[in-house]
């Protein structure tokens, strides 16, 4: 019996199929062809001669065949009179072609040798499944594949792997194929399970490795909706699983999809077509960037370190990766961007930038600069705009002021400060170079405000740093505010005078004061306002602290004692010629 009467007595088995051309027809429909009725009015002269042997039966119409007529395709090529209708072909050709979830699931239960699936084994045209589902777009087979068995991608081999079954496995040009069939599909879920991108955080991963290197894969990402939004995600992880040789279960860091900082690259290449892509990262970025950096500033248990955002978002404490962040690039900035990316873009940079200018101390408990790569000092902008008018004005002075060389994105950097400020002891000579410089900063101020001046407002150690016995800087202006000459030399005296010291020698401070206004030069009116202007201070002070919290109760304690030495000595203060 050849093909022909056979196609006859199927057809006469099948009241939807009346004559070749409706049989093609539906054959076309099945291939997933939109001009079914057109293909099948063309080839109809080469169908009618495939069915009389004339020609080859084409092999693309050989799942169609089995599926319409339920039928395996080798009982009808075949010369045996059989045709077996009943017959349920659950081969991997025709599996794929189904693009059926139940089908996959009934294959995936036939096994071979009673252990392994034949789901992952090839075919007599040495095809395996993989093939199969790239050939009929069958993205139900992935779905299956990534639900029951776990599938996904291996950066470290450039593979599919399922942990649940060994013998599954896809590589080369098909991982291309295979992601082509879920794009098209724009099956966000599927696709984000399969290509879990945060494997590349592993620091061991090569970057250009993978396909997470390709650009094409990347812009694919940037061009779908469902899948794009999928990576719009973070994840909690313990930093072991990220840092070798890190040992500590406890610390967790936040990190975002590390696909994002590659997408919010690319879309900036096209900002015009790509803007609400370009928004929806920014705007995620502002929302999650201070979380990620709120936890991996738990990690820093000391509070010494200094860390650093890396181009690809990692947040690094050392070499320990404690997060990742949306990161922006100075390329981002182009005239085709819109204002509100721009200001968007400065937002992230400013929340960034809190994580690398934060104030933190040294083991000795002093304050501890921030510096960027090129070895300038960053602090974060103080919004006072006496500060910056301050810096302006006395820029072209030789006074020892830290040149502000940028102001951005809530960053202030400063030219690297000279000198040291770890002095503990400060000899006659170092005060004296503190009055002169504060003589010299009133007399040039006092010429730009009429008379008032500039005041630093924190006048102490931790803000002077001294070059061998040479005052070299004074840095940390953040309470600068234009106002008597009288508030910096109370600081001064308050802080080095010695009338802190619980040991003191009275002769010893009274000494020191005296040098002091010898120094600057202080007559009668001016020590007056002094010694008032400090007396006002103490009981100020004193009326603001809390006396629930210990710190504060110390405070006080040593307010008293200096408010005790002003009480006896102010007079003789006051009288000194």
């Amino acid at each position: 019996m050849n093909i022909r009467e056979k196609i006859d007595r199927l057809i006469m088995q099948n009241s939807k199929i009346g004559t070749y051309k409706d049989l093609l027809i539906e054959i076309y429909r099945r291939l997933g062809d939109k001009s079914a009725y057109d293909k099948a009015e063309r080839e109809k002269g080469n169908f009618t001669k495939m069915l009389n042997g004339e020609r080859e039966l084409n092999s693309k119409y050989y799942v169609p065949l089995e599926q319409i007529f339920d039928i395996r395709i080798a009982d009808l090529l075949s010369a045996d009179s059989n045709l077996k209708p009943s017959y349920r072909n659950r081969g991997l050709r025709y599996t794929a072609a189904t693009n059926s979830y139940e089908e996959f699931a009934t294959l995936a239960a036939e096994t071979s040798d009673g252990n392994h699936s034949v789901m992952f084994y090839t075919d007599e045209y040495s095809k395996g499944i993989f093939d199969y589902i790239i050939e009929f777009r069958a993205e139900n087979g992935i779905r299956y594949l990534v639900k029951e068995f776990s599938l996904r991608y291996d950066c470290l081999r450039d593979s599919f792997f399922a942990p649940e079954n060994t013998y599954c496995f896809c590589y080369g040009e098909k991982v291309d194929k295979i992601a082509d069939v879920l794009f098209e599909a724009d099956d966000g879920e599927t696709f984000a399970q399969l290509f879990y991108a945060y494997d590349i955080l592993k620091n061991y991963y090569d970057d250009q490795r993978h396909i997470y290197g390709k650009e094409s894969f990347i812009k694919k990402i940037l061009d779908s909706t469902n899948i794009f939004n999928k990576y719009l995600a973070k994840e909690k992880y313990s930093l072991s699983d990220f840092n070798k040789g890190f040992k500590n279960e406890n610390s967790l860091g936040l990190f975002i999809n590390p696909i994002l900082n590659k997408l919010l690259e690319l879309a900036f290449d096209d900002p015009q077509k790509y803007e609400k892509k370009i928004i929806a990262i920014l705007d995620y970025g502002i929302e999650n960037n201070p979380k990620v950096i709120d936890l991996a500033m738990e990690c820093d248990e000391t509070g010494i370190n200094t860390f650093e955002i890396k181009d690809n978002g990692s947040v690094d404490l050392r070499y320990v990766s404690c997060g990742s962040v949306i990161v922006i690039k100075d390329d981002y900035v182009n005239t085709d961007i819109t204002s509100e990316m721009r200001e968007k873009i400065s937002t992230i940079k400013e929340i960034n930038n809190k994580l690398l200018v934060r104030e933190t101390n040294d083991v000795f408990g002093v304050k501890r600069l921030q510096r960027n790569k090129s070895g300038n000092v960053i602090k974060s902008h103080t919004n006072n705009a006496v500060e910056y008018e301050m810096y302006a004005n006395l820029e072209k002075s030789d006074l020892p002021i830290p040149k502000l060389l940028s102001t951005q994105d809530g960053v202030d950097e400063f030219e690297n400060y000279k000198g040291s400020n770890n002095t503990y002891k400060y000899s006659f000579d170092m005060i004296a170079e503190m009055v002169e410089f504060l003589k010299k900063l009133h007399i040039e101020s006092a010429k730009i405000l009429n008379g008032q001046v500039y005041v630093h407002g924190d006048f102490n150690g931790k803000n002077l740093y001294f070059d061998n016995k040479s005052l070299s800087c004074v840095a940390n202006w953040d309470a600068c505010h234009v106002g008597n000459v009288y508030e910096d030399l109370s600081d001064l005296i308050l802080n080095f005078s010695g009338v802190a010291d619980r040991f003191r020698n009275n002769a010893d401070v009274i000494e020191t004061i005296e040098y002091i206004f010898e120094v600057y030069g202080a007559n009668q009116k001016l020590i007056d306002e002094v010694i008032s202007f400090i007396k006002a201070h103490i009981e100020d002070t004193v009326s603001e602290l809390d006396f629930s919290s210990e710190q504060d109760i110390k405070r006080y304690e040593t307010l008293k004692w200096c408010e005790t030495f002003f009480d006896i000595y102010s007079q003789q203060l006051v009288e000194v010629k």
